[in-house]
Formats: structure tokens, sequence, C-alpha cells
């Protein structure tokens, strides 16, 4: 038993030693320098969210000033928001055109038995469980049309 009581004195020493030495209260400050790092990556994201709120008041209150100090980012920012205009219109364009420039609309199937509208590789109904034998194709706009 002397052993056991020799060997738990040792470590219990050896873990003291670990605990009070440099190495590992080096390691615990290096531990928490990515928590800190967060944090300033936190409080930079609010500063650019607030310059960011103070800029569009300024460029609310005063953009049309010629005179101003920042009067060639209010027209750069006047120019932006023509062309982000002009970019939506032409979205408008493009999904009101859509009818006109659709792709081949794709073929289906529809079951003898039960009416179901299948894709054109199905072999079997998945309503009603038909076997198709001879393959139908229909164009997907003729049921439709219907």
């Amino acid at each position: 038993m002397d052993f056991f009581n020799k060997l738990g004195e040792k470590a219990g020493e050896a873990y003291e030693s670990v605990k009070n030495s440099d190495v590992t209260k080096k390691a615990v400050n290096y531990a928490s320098i990515p928590s800190l790092s967060i944090q300033i990556g936190q409080q930079e994201a609010e500063i650019k969210r607030q310059y960011e709120i103070i800029g569009a008041a300024v460029f609310a209150a005063e953009g049309n000033d010629e005179n101003h100090d920042c009067a060639e980012q209010f027209e750069a920012i006047k120019v932006a928001q023509k062309k982000i205009e002009e970019l939506r219109a032409k979205i408008e364009e493009k999904k009101n055109a859509g009818g006109d420039q659709t792709k081949e609309a794709p073929t289906t199937k529809i079951c003898p038995d039960c009416g179901k509208e299948l894709g054109e590789e199905s072999l079997f109904c998945s309503k009603c469980g038909h076997k198709f034998n001879d393959i139908v194709v229909v164009d997907a706009q003729d049921v439709t049309e219907e």
C-alpha cells in the first residue's frame, strides 16, 4: 500500500507543478485570445453599421448639395441607384416576356385508368398501378389547355 500512497503523492505534486507552471498560464491566456478577437470583430461590425446609418442620414439630408465635401460620393450613389432601377426594370421585362421565350414543354403520359399525369419515363401509374405496355406521350401544353 505504501507504494500507492507514494505514487498518489508524486502525482499530486506533478499536478500542482503543472498547474502553476508558466506554460499552463500561457496556455490559459492564449485560449482566451479567440474569444477576445471575436468580441473585437463584433465591435468593428457595430461601428461599420453605425457608419452606414450616419452615411445614409447625411445622404438623405444633404445629397443634393453640389458644394458638399462628399458631393462626389453623393453623385456616385445617385448613379448606382439609377443603374439599380434600370436593372430591376430589365428583370421585370424578362419576367413579363417569359411566355415568349419558354423552353420546350416537357412531355407526359396520362394513365388511361385513373387519368393521373405522369412523366414520360413512367412504367407504372403511381396512383392506381396501371402498367404501361404502349408508350403514349402527350405534350404537357395540350394537357394544361384542356
